[in-house]
């Protein structure tokens, strides 16, 4: 098992990805997936850029500035 990583080293693990789901938003900002349901159904939280069959997927930049000005301390 490798250590933990900080959340700027998680989203360095994401690459070049443009859109993420709840899973990432759930390894960056580290809580459990029933808190980053509620997180997501929030009014100030970015729109879904898209419904897929498999859950709904965010644009990677907009999930960040949300981050960057709701949960400051999730990125170092």
């Amino acid at each position: 098992m490798g250590s933990p990583q900080s959340g700027s080293e998680q989203l360095e693990n994401l690459g070049p990805a443009e859109f993420v789901g709840t899973a990432e938003i759930q390894k960056i900002v580290k809580v459990s997936r029933q808190r980053v349901y509620q997180l997501t159904r929030r009014n100030s939280f970015p729109e879904p850029a898209a419904v897929l069959s498999s859950g709904k997927v965010w644009v990677t930049a907009e999930v960040i500035a949300w981050i960057q000005v709701h949960r400051p301390a999730d990125l170092p």
